[in-house]
C-alpha cells in the first residue's frame, strides 16, 4: 500500500499543520525600517486576549504597546462596515485591558514616524498621566 492509504486501501487524512503566516508587504516594510533605526525588540503576531483569537501585528512588552499595520485603507477590509466594526471592537477590548495601541497606514511607514514611535516606547507609561 502507498504511504497515503491505510491497510484496507482507504485514504488517510494527514493531520492539519498550522499555516505559517506570511508577513504582508507593509509588515515587511515596517520590519526593514524598524531594523534600520535599531528599534526595540517586538513580539510579532501577539495574541493579547485570553478568549478571542485577536492578535496584534507587533507588541512591545515593556510599554504594553500594540502596533497594528493597517492595510487596505483605501477600500479594503479595514474600511468596510463589518471589518471596521470588528477592528473597533478589537481595539476597544485592547484599550480596556490596559494596552496602548498605535495604528499605522502606508503613509506613516517611514523612518521619521518610526523614530518617534521608538522614542515613545522608551517613555515610562506614568509620564503620560498628567
Amino acid at each position: 500500500s502507498s504511504p497515503s492509504s491505510s491497510t484496507d486501501g482507504s485514504k488517510k487524512k494527514s493531520p492539519k499543520q498550522p499555516k505559517e503566516r506570511v508577513p504582508s508587504s507593509l509588515e515587511r516594510k515596517f520590519d526593514l525600517l524598524w531594523a534600520a533605526i535599531n528599534g526595540q525588540s517586538l513580539i510579532t503576531e501577539y495574541r493579547f486576549h485570553p478568549v478571542r483569537k485577536w492578535r496584534a501585528d507587533y507588541y512591545h512588552e515593556a510599554s504594553r504597546t500594540l502596533i497594528e499595520i493597517e492595510g487596505g485603507a483605501w477600500g479594503g477590509r479595514h474600511t468596510r462596515g463589518f471589518g471596521f466594526t470588528q477592528d473597533c471592537e478589537k481595539y476597544l477590548e485592547a484599550t480596556l485591558m490596559g494596552f496602548r495601541i498605535i495604528r499605522l497606514t502606508y503613509n506613516l511607514l517611514n523612518t521619521e514616524h518610526l523614530q518617534r514611535i521608538k522614542d515613545f516606547l522608551n517613555k515610562p507609561v506614568d509620564e503620560f498621566r498628567q
